[in-house]
């Protein structure tokens, strides 16, 4: 679903607009190249649906450009909703005609009809057919579902490669581009060549090694560390859930990040925060006051060490059922700069 918005800042200097005939009296940046331009649309009640192409001086066939852009404060922005509800979560950009009704793309995936299909691709179409059709609509921060291994839990034999994608990672790469993450995974998941990444992304080969290395540059700026030993994950996760259950707030806050961010997905179906818990004290307050709930509950709960996606994770089972997949990813300070809870009953193990 696209939605059109803008940086606080170019809102502060121009009127915000309140109608589409608004849009002609503001900057834009569009999406097109030399030859073609796409238009804004927005569904009407009955007909077609009204488009519009605002006046432009800025133009990028690359929607991570235009979402640059746009936090810069150079114009109005028409960029799909999971592209940028981060960015307005933190304040970067506010939504502009938000009473209005998003204009909705279909998602296609091509695949080469190989049999059998390669273990990655059915994985990916898997998860195309399944979760990601529902992320528009989801209540709270979508995350990834957990492929969970621990001593009391059976591992689907097709997910013998999900080790191979860790949660951190995959969180992390939502915030590339298109472009910047199909040619990613083309050449780090794939190993493909950069003439072969070149005839998929339709750009030379030059700026093919340009977007993988923009890519890896905007990955190693996310926060959280990929190379983090499996012991040093363990151990922070221990000290952290003992932290917590204790009720020590100062080691709490001292195992966290400046810059920390926590995602819990609940699905609105298990207690869960609705929108990312940014720095230590926005974390600490909300999932103590969890933890407190839960100790006080009349429910018996323990931990059990596992893996999600290859990484250590921890596993907690409210009257046996598993009620909450724990896992994070830790800084170059080796401090907590991710934090991943699982709560929806719909993507934690059955038993």
């Amino acid at each position: 679903h696209m939605r059109v918005c803008a940086a606080p800042g170019y809102l502060a200097v121009e009127a915000t607009p309140a109608t589409l005939d608004d849009l002609a009296g503001h900057r834009a940046i569009l999406y097109g190249r030399a030859d073609h331009v796409l238009s804004w649309r927005f569904p009407q009640d009955a007909g077609a649906p009204a488009t519009i192409t605002p006046p432009s001086r800025l133009r990028f066939d690359d929607l991570g450009a235009i979402r640059d852009a746009a936090i810069a404060g150079h114009g109005l922005a028409w960029l799909p909703w999971w592209l940028i509800r981060d960015d307005v979560a933190a304040g970067r950009l506010v939504i502009v005609l938000g009473h209005l009704p998003g204009h909705a793309f279909d998602c296609h995936a091509l695949w080469p009809q190989t049999t059998p299909l390669p273990l990655r691709t059915r994985i990916a179409i898997d998860a195309l057919r399944s979760a990601r059709a529902r992320r528009e609509t989801y209540p709270g921060p979508w995350l990834p579902e957990p492929i969970v291994e621990s001593p009391s839990l059976g591992v689907e034999e097709k997910f013998a490669l999900a080790q191979e994608c860790e949660l951190a990672l995959l969180w992390a790469m939502e915030r590339l581009s298109e472009t910047e993450r199909a040619a990613f995974i083309l050449r780090e998941a794939f190993d493909a060549g950069y003439d072969e990444i070149a005839a998929v992304t339709g750009k030379s080969e030059a700026a093919c090694r340009q977007l993988v290395s923009r890519a890896h540059k905007r990955l190693q700026e996310s926060g959280p560390r990929f190379d983090a030993a499996p012991s040093e994950v363990a151990d922070l996760l221990q000290r952290f859930m003992a932290a917590a259950a204790a009720q020590d707030h100062a080691a709490v806050l001292g195992l966290l990040a400046p810059e920390a961010t926590a995602y819990t997905d609940g699905g609105r179906k298990a207690r869960a925060a609705l929108r990312p818990l940014r720095g230590p004290a926005d974390i600490v307050q909300v999932l103590m006051a969890v933890m407190m709930k839960d100790a006080k509950s009349d429910a018996t709960w323990t931990m059990e060490p596992a893996l999600a996606n290859g990484a250590p994770a921890l596993l907690r089972r409210l009257n046996g059922k598993v009620d909450l997949v724990l896992t994070l990813a830790p800084d170059t300070t080796g401090r907590i700069a991710w934090l991943y809870a699982m709560r929806n009953p719909d993507k934690l193990p059955a038993n």
